[in-house]
């Protein structure tokens, strides 16, 4: 089912890709008819200006020079017209055919993935995205693959080729968009993970990029509480580095993205992400009775989400600070109750 919804989204951002294509067409249909237009002005104008200007001289060849003139004049934005053409034609072609090959070998690395041969997959749609690379869903699979290998090894100088690699892959796609969200919340994220495996002057990126998503887009408030989850994240990397001040200015940053999203919220949809994160902020600033009341509005608002747990683990380490262990041990075992699958 995920392989064919994904094929779907390829198609439809193919097809938006062909829409550009012929904006791109008839433009240079529009050129080739003004220089048209050019040559048939070109060859009334000239004519009367050769016969204004033109010095006493026999009138055979008065006429044969005139003649030559206008050919020259009238075959020269024809000739720039066609060649225009051509170029125009063979560079639709080139791209089209790319294009398709890539849908092909995008689609064999689904099944190649849908058989458990991940490798193999990911080799397609690497290949998917050199043949086509203005295609973002084919970037975002070869991402998700990628962390996803990361997390399975236990090397951490192998976690950190692979989570480079990867980057390597966001970063060259965003220079073609650099308006594209999701790569640009992807590239936060795995900048997050390299600092997390040691390259700490990481942090300070991710959170320079979740503060311009969070300005890009000040009305959403499901970017708001993505914005203030990973400063909230960077700002507890950095403190386990060793620069607390650092940490705790991120900290306080990321609390007032997460109060943002929750004053966007409405009852449709109430954020628990954000109340987590507030509590989460909270916590680590030491304010533990608003860390509280932060945790138990994710817990009512984020019922059956993943918040929902997080929130429970939150209220343990909560209860635990303020020196009651059985609501601790209360929310703990509600934490592996409500796990969510997967």
């Amino acid at each position: 089912v995920l392989a064919a919804l994904a094929g779907r989204a390829a198609e439809q951002m193919a097809g938006v890709a062909h829409v550009s294509d012929l904006v791109t067409f008839w433009a240079l249909a529009g050129l080739i008819v003004a220089l048209a237009g050019i040559s048939a002005r070109s060859h009334g104008t000239d004519q009367g200006a050769h016969v204004r200007s033109a010095p006493a001289r026999p009138a055979r060849a008065r006429t044969m020079g005139a003649a030559a003139a206008r050919g020259l004049v009238s075959i020269a934005p024809v000739a720039i017209a066609g060649l225009v053409l051509v170029l125009g034609v063979g560079l639709f072609f080139i791209r089209d055919v790319r294009g398709i090959g890539a849908s092909r070998v995008a689609a064999q690395g689904f099944v190649l993935i849908a058989d458990g041969r991940d490798q193999d997959g990911l080799g397609k749609y690497l290949r998917a995205v050199e043949l086509n690379p203005e295609v973002e869903l084919y970037v975002m699979q070869v991402d998700f693959m990628f962390r996803a290998e990361a997390n399975l090894r236990e090397d951490p100088a192998e976690k950190i080729a692979i989570n480079e690699q990867s980057l390597a892959v966001l970063e060259k796609y965003e220079d073609r968009d650099p308006f594209a969200h999701p790569t640009q919340r992807r590239i936060a994220k795995t900048e997050l993970a390299l600092g997390r495996l040691g390259q700490t002057e990481r942090f300070a990126s991710a959170v320079e990029r979740y503060v311009s998503l969070a300005a890009e887009m000040r009305s959403f408030p499901t970017i708001q509480a993505l914005a203030a989850d990973g400063i909230v994240a960077a700002g507890d990397g950095v403190r386990a580095a060793g620069d607390i001040e650092l940490g705790l200015s991120y900290t306080e940053l990321g609390l007032t993205y997460a109060d943002r999203a929750i004053e966007l919220a409405t009852t449709a949809h109430p954020s628990p992400r954000a109340w987590w994160v507030r509590g989460v902020a909270m916590e680590r600033l030491g304010r533990l009775d608003e860390a509280l009341a932060s945790f138990l509005v994710s817990v009512a608002r984020g019922e059956g989400s993943i918040y929902e747990n997080e929130a429970h683990k939150g209220l343990a380490r909560v209860y635990e600070r303020l020196g009651d262990p059985a609501s601790a041990e209360t929310h703990r075992l509600l934490a592996e109750v409500n796990q969510p699958d997967g």
